[in-house]
């Protein structure tokens, strides 16, 4: 759930953003807040996202509340607001406002979750525990058969994922290598060659990904975190912090084998397509919160 800021004689109420967002019992008829926006705090550098000048609480009971340099964030934020308010109260009743549910405001998540994070080493350590499995089974460490697709999505595979894993391994060698000077490789799962099997990186390997996510901000191991669990690639999470490719690029990597699939049988545009944009939309926002 999240805070929302009182008004003078509307009652003070939590918005869910899980399901259904439960309200007082009147039909609304106005909106219950007619501004927001993005206002610095007095004697510090950080600004606030407030409506009708009452700030935003997070899940956890956080001021939403980030530093001032983040200003194409704080301007992506307030029109997250303003868009997502302008839907939910369009007609009368309370019904509208089950609009107001946890994927329509993507950016406000990725940033309360930034701040949790930030005041919970607990949380922290849970977060980076949670990501390392990824880097044994990642997207890009996995081939296809040969014959799969006709060929087509082995192809597209061979083409595409050794430049990003060699540029990892090159990451994790230089900075990061419990072994000192001598280089890692991750390991390939070749399902042409092994089929299909369990699959670990060799302890080195799992080390370095564990002293990467050591050396992330708070805000940055979130931006991993939401990469990672969106894309189910770990490499895709360092693609997007180390700027080593596009979002659009980053998506095709993570979608590679339905992409195909949709080029081979064709695409179903109320499924694929809205997949696809999801996806790019939550890599979007990962990416105004690590660099915006």
């Amino acid at each position: 759930m999240i805070y929302i800021p009182s008004r003078p004689l509307l009652h003070v109420f939590k918005r869910q953003f899980h399901n259904s967002i439960p309200l007082c019992q009147k039909p609304l008829t106005r909106s219950l807040w007619k501004t927001v926006s993005v206002s610095p705090i007095d004697g510090t550098s950080q600004v606030a996202l407030q409506l009708d000048g009452r700030t935003v609480r997070t899940p956890g009971g956080l001021p939403l509340e980030f530093p001032d340099t983040h200003t194409v964030l704080a301007s992506m934020l307030q029109r997250e607001w303003q868009a997502v308010t302008e839907k939910a109260t369009k007609g009368k009743g309370p019904g509208n406002w089950k609009k107001l549910q946890r994927e329509n405001l993507p950016l406000t998540s990725l940033v309360g979750r930034c701040l949790g994070l930030q005041m919970s080493p607990k949380d922290r350590n849970a977060a980076k525990k949670s990501l390392i499995p990824f880097i044994d089974t990642d997207t890009l460490v996995v081939m296809s058969p040969q014959n799969e697709l006709d060929g087509v999505l082995r192809s597209r595979q061979e083409e595409l994922y050794p430049k990003f894993v060699k540029l990892t391994e090159d990451l994790f060698s230089k900075d990061f290598n419990p072994e000192g000077s001598a280089p890692l490789r991750l390991s390939i799962l070749d399902t042409e060659t092994h089929g299909i099997r369990p699959h670990k990186q060799s302890q080195p390997v799992t080390d370095a990904a564990v002293n990467y996510l050591d050396s992330l901000t708070p805000w940055n191991l979130a931006v991993m975190e939401h990469t990672v669990v969106a894309t189910k690639s770990f490499l895709c999470g360092i693609l997007l912090l180390q700027s080593w490719a596009p979002v659009k690029d980053i998506a095709e990597l993570s979608l590679l084998e339905a992409i195909c699939q949709a080029e081979r049988w064709g695409s179903i545009p109320e499924s694929h397509e809205r997949e696809r944009l999801q996806l790019e939309q939550s890599l979007h926002c990962a990416a105004l919160v690590a660099f915006g």
